[in-house]
């Protein structure tokens, strides 16, 4: 754990027993949320911090409940945005043509539908790196349309050379040699 709050309803239950058993008990909560260990300590010291242990413990599940809800919700999120924006990038008629690239009695068809889901996963990209596009955002569009056609220069290249020199490449060369061919990612 990064980091936990201290309750004060705690400090007022240990209030009342003694300075060693009090210390041992901070001790113990401290211990615990820093390395996960719980240290041996006296019986009435152990009863107390147990109390404590459970009550950070269910605040730690309620907390990685709600970041794991919170992630599923941005994903999706990002999806959505994703879709919405690829579609926009063709509505502007900006996305690369169809392709078939041979070389060495290997052709690759990169089709429409390959197409869009290159363009998805560079919008995806964006987003991730915190790029966050507005309703219809012209710096945006303009940066990925760049994005999109470099990234396609290079695949394409990478593709009539056989020497997959970006990370989408080798993807794509993985898929093709485990004949894996209907989608790739960046």
């Amino acid at each position: 754990m990064k980091n936990f709050t201290f309750a004060m309803k705690w400090h007022e239950i240990l209030k009342p027993y003694s300075d060693d058993i009090r210390r041992e008990v901070y001790d113990a909560i401290i211990e615990y949320v820093a390395t996960g260990t719980v240290i041996e300590m006296q019986p009435l010291a152990r009863i107390a911090f147990d109390f404590i242990r459970y009550e950070i413990d269910e605040k730690a599940r309620r907390r990685e409940a709600r970041l794991a809800k919170k992630q599923q919700v941005s994903s999706a999120t990002q999806s959505d945005d994703a879709d919405r924006i690829t579609d926009m990038y063709y509505s502007q008629k900006k996305a690369p043509e169809p392709v078939t690239v041979s070389n060495g009695g290997v052709s690759i068809t990169m089709n429409k539908e390959r197409i869009r889901c290159f363009v998805k996963q560079c919008v995806k990209d964006m987003i991730a790196k915190g790029r966050k596009p507005g309703a219809s955002d012209p710096k945006f569009m303009s940066s990925l349309d760049c994005l999109v056609t470099n990234r396609f220069e290079v695949l394409r290249d990478d593709l009539i050379s056989r020497r997959p020199t970006a990370p989408l490449s080798e993807d794509l060369w993985n898929a093709i040699i485990q004949n894996a061919h209907s989608e790739f990612s960046a």
